[in-house]
């Protein structure tokens, strides 16, 4: 029974290992880190938190080295190891990225009938002072990057009356008695497994986090994952630790009923996919992907001008073959019997051969900003350049407006379960909704993008 437990604890939805690989690849290269970073990596937490480092351990298939680096069909390891270590990485994604955010972002999303005891929530939201606007950034950063950000709705189970009935408290009432609804922002990582109902609605879900404790300051760290599972009523957690040798158990550390109806999970959506209700489209896919090949581009670039700059050497030796104790300074020597009539001279190869790449890697740039501004369906013929503008910034407008719309959408779920949390009524819940903004000055944006 115990084993049969784990196992389920364990397994994960279909497509969850090859998700992690592709999030990892998009999280990449919005910060330039793991196969987009040479000698000198960031650790990955230092922006995303500590969640994000279950992603570290990931690399693409059949790859030794974490890099995104293409191998040449001959390259042996020494040559490979050192193009890996003199990565040079030019970050565009995190830039674009940035900039289109910012812009969805400075416009108000007005709240409209906001129930009070949900507004006095959303001034502080954690018991620290953070406001609900204060997240939202970091929210629609992770969903414009992997497409999608999970977001629970955590809270301790509301005291009953002596009937066994849920105590209805004002928002007032519930920060007396400590209570409060804590949003914890996860990974697509974090949910391992879900399934939904006919309406589309989460029937259940699991959760796995993992966190760290110690005896004392003295002690090593040990790793602790918690598997949370949630029904539209309850919720079990359970504690999987591992034993010296290797042996895993699960324990069952908490469980209960919940108040909210529902499976208290917030789906953050960039755009929404066309065959799965939950996981969604990043916003920089393909500028993603281009970035990968400038990666490659460069350097191969690089790699060429090292051996230009230290032309190959034509040197007479006996036999057409070097003897052990000549020294060349760059390992580049070619060897010719000492009977030709070939001088010792440098050969170089033609400046075209740069001038080739440095061309490439223009055009890689300009596709990464051209994509960057949606002008997938440019029009052509007889349209004039006005018009064909106009349509350019009406694509750009519609894309940025379609975000905004699913961070409003998550917003009005996350004001579902806080307020069905905090006791407020069905009809104010359904009266209430935040409104996105819908025009983004996407001639300021284009230019901003092209000043770029």
């Amino acid at each position: 029974m115990a084993d049969e437990l784990l196992e389920a604890l364990e397994r994960t939805r279909p497509g969850y290992e090859a998700e992690c690989v592709w999030h990892k690849f998009l999280m990449d290269a919005y910060l330039g880190t793991g196969g987009f970073a040479g000698a000198i990596k960031q650790a990955v937490a230092g922006f995303w938190g500590a969640a994000a480092e279950m992603y570290s351990g990931l690399s693409i298939a059949g790859q030794a080295l974490d890099t995104y680096l293409d191998r040449y069909p001959s390259e042996n390891d020494r040559k490979f190891n050192m193009r890996v270590a003199g990565t040079q990485y030019d970050n565009y994604v995190e830039a674009l990225t940035d900039l289109k955010v910012s812009y969805v972002l400075r416009k108000e999303f007005e709240p409209r009938n906001i129930p009070k005891a949900i507004t006095d929530w959303r001034t502080d939201i954690d018991g620290r002072g953070t406001t609900c606007n204060d997240i939202r950034a970091n929210n629609a950063i992770v969903a414009a990057v992997l497409g999608w950000r999970p977001l629970l709705i955590d809270a301790r189970a509301m005291p009953k009356d002596e009937k066994g009935e849920p105590l209805v408290l004002n928002a007032a009432q519930a920060r007396e008695v400590g209570m409060r609804a804590y949003p914890v922002p996860l990974f697509p990582a974090n949910l391992v497994d879900y399934t939904l109902d006919d309406a589309g609605q989460f029937a259940d879900v699991k959760i796995r986090t993992t966190s760290q404790r110690r005896k004392s300051w003295k002690d090593e760290r040990e790793t602790v994952t918690h598997y949370t599972i949630w029904t539209p009523t309850r919720f079990e957690k359970y504690e999987v630790t591992e034993s010296a040798n290797g042996h895993k158990s699960a324990t069952l550390v908490d469980e209960g009923e919940h108040q909210f109806g529902a499976v208290p999970l917030v789906i953050y959506q960039h755009k929404a996919s066309p065959t799965d209700p939950v996981q969604a489209l990043p916003m920089h896919k393909n500028v993603s992907i281009a970035a990968r090949a400038h990666l490659n581009r460069m350097s191969e670039f690089n790699e060429h001008l090292r051996g230009q700059v230290f032309a190959v050497l034509v040197v007479a030796s006996q036999g057409g073959v070097l003897a052990e104790n000549l020294l060349v300074g760059t390992d580049n020597a070619l060897p010719i019997d000492q009977e030709s009539k070939q001088p010792h001279a440098f050969i170089a190869p033609p400046a075209t051969v740069a001038s080739t790449y440095e061309t490439r890697l223009e055009s890689i740039v300009r596709e990464m900003y051209r994509v960057a501004r949606v002008e997938y369906t440019r029009p052509t013929g007889g349209i004039s350049s006005g018009e064909a503008h106009a349509y350019e910034f009406a694509q750009t407008n519609a894309a940025l407006a379609e975000f905004a719309k699913n961070i409003a959408r998550a917003e009005d779920d996350v004001d579902f379960f806080v307020g069905k949390y905090l006791g407020v009524n069905d009809a104010e819940l359904e009266n209430s909704a935040n409104v996105p903004p819908d025009n983004f000055d996407v001639e300021s944006l284009a230019a901003d993008i092209k000043d770029a």
